[in-house]
């Protein structure tokens, strides 16, 4: 996660900033994914419309720690100003904001998610995804809560040949998310983590 100076908002979902080089950088709020995996070693994927595919994508449950570009500036000059750590206040949003979207994409209560990766996108749009390995969770009797405007169908548990058809198909498209779990698939980490 990188600060910028001068941020500032230029739509509900982008801002602008400029690096320590005087670059000027758009960026967007940090984004959260769960790698959820059962006892057999099976992944959990969503099967979420997307417009910008406009077609079903199976996708990591996730989404935004911070709702709009305002909310992110606003957090990230009051931590500032009282001279905290950013990044570790970052990480608490995205561990509470990683609980909330599995709660509400699966219907599952997590715990003890474990941050496996961060992926930094580009240099000159700055959008972190904080990816978070679940093994303990419960599901709920509730089920699902979708946000306003999602269109989930439901999801599903696939094993690691599954997973790897999947994206050979071209039915995951989140390039990032593709790249963490074909890490964790070929470097064999899953059996690892059971």
């Amino acid at each position: 996660m990188r600060i910028f100076k001068n941020m500032k908002s230029i739509s509900p979902l982008f801002g602008m900033g400029t690096n320590e080089k005087g670059h000027t950088i758009l960026f967007r709020p940090p984004g959260v994914r769960a790698v959820i995996i059962d006892d057999e070693g099976k992944i959990l994927l969503n099967k979420e419309y997307r417009d910008e595919y406009q077609a079903y994508d199976y996708r990591l449950p996730g989404g935004k720690v911070f709702d709009d570009i305002d909310t992110y500036i606003h957090f990230v000059s009051e931590g500032e100003k009282k001279q905290n750590n950013i990044e570790k206040l970052i990480l608490q949003k995205a561990v509470e904001t990683v609980i909330k979207e599995c709660y509400e994409e699966v219907g599952f209560k997590i715990n003890n998610p474990k941050l496996i990766h961060i992926s930094s996108n580009g240099y000159t749009v700055d959008w972190d995804l904080y990816y978070f390995l679940v093994t303990d969770y419960k599901v709920l009797n509730e089920g699902p809560q979708y946000e306003d405007g999602e269109i989930i169908d439901g999801y599903d548990w696939f094993t690691k040949e599954e997973v790897l058809q999947l994206w050979k198909n071209r039915k995951i498209n989140e390039e990032r998310s593709s790249n963490v779990l074909l890490h964790m698939l070929l470097d064999d980490e899953i059996h690892l983590i059971k």
